[in-house]
């Protein structure tokens, strides 16, 4: 099974898919991809019956339960996900803090080592020493996130939405969840208000306005965390669609 950033197993019993197999790979680390911390992660939320179950963590491999249920896809951003969204991250931000904080300026530093240095121009190493020594939003509230958020990633289930690779999981605030969520799926004004209101009147966070606000500080650092993923993508991989994904983000910061 290929995803955005690798191939996966599923392994089925009696002909019947029951468990999900992720290897751990070196090449993962500059993506910040920690299969310890993931296999961690859903042992901590699993509870919450938004993950799957954490079944096995070896040196070369993750095994969790398969979920089984529709994958959303297209249907993300229609009515019949947006309040599956809501209430599965009102409930994932419910939880105590995992322990794994996102460092998001470690981060932007790992993804520029594993760029093709030749796309570097002077602008663009300006534009990533003004990222990092910025002061980053204060949180609203540090919660458990899942940063990877799309129409493949969640799984229309019986009685709720479930959402699946938890491998760039860890502790964020809220606001930037959302922001992850937002960016990364290039919804409109219009779709973002929607979802957060779904999300307010879900119990996700009192004050409205404030969390918009929030959501607008932290979305130039998502945009930039975005360019620098695909870029890392592209150099590991040399599939075009990730430079062409990138562009309009390059475009904006004129690099």
């Amino acid at each position: 099974m290929t995803g955005l950033t690798g191939t996966s197993w599923r392994i089925d019993l009696h002909h019947q898919p029951r468990w999900l197999a992720k290897p751990r790979l070196a090449s993962q680390d500059i993506l910040g991809i920690y299969r310890h911390q993931e296999y961690r992660t859903l042992r901590r939320i699993s509870g919450a019956g938004i993950s799957p179950q954490p079944v096995l963590l070896t040196d070369r491999w993750m095994i969790s339960s398969w979920i089984e249920g529709q994958i959303l896809g297209d249907r993300f951003s229609h009515d019949c996900g947006l309040d599956g969204i809501a209430n599965s991250l009102v409930r994932l931000h419910r939880l105590p803090p995992n322990g794994f904080s996102l460092n998001l300026k470690q981060r932007f530093e790992r993804y520029l080592h594993g760029i093709d240095k030749r796309r570097l121009s002077p602008r663009w190493l300006a534009l990533h020493q003004r990222y990092l020594n910025s002061s980053l939003p204060r949180h609203l509230k540090l919660a458990p996130a899942h940063l990877d958020l799309h129409g493949d990633n969640a799984v229309l289930c019986s009685n709720s939405l479930m959402f699946i690779d938890w491998e760039y999981s860890s502790d964020a605030d809220i606001a930037f969840e959302l922001a992850m969520l937002f960016c990364g799926n290039r919804w409109n004004k219009g779709l973002e208000t929607d979802l957060l209101q779904r999300y307010i009147n879900a119990g996700g966070y009192s004050d409205g306005e404030k969390l918009r606000h929030q959501i607008d500080n932290w979305k130039p650092y998502v945009e930039y965390l975005i360019l620098l993923w695909f870029e890392t993508r592209w150099q590991q991989t040399k599939n075009q669609q990730y430079l062409i994904d990138c562009q309009p983000i390059r475009i904006g910061y004129g690099i």
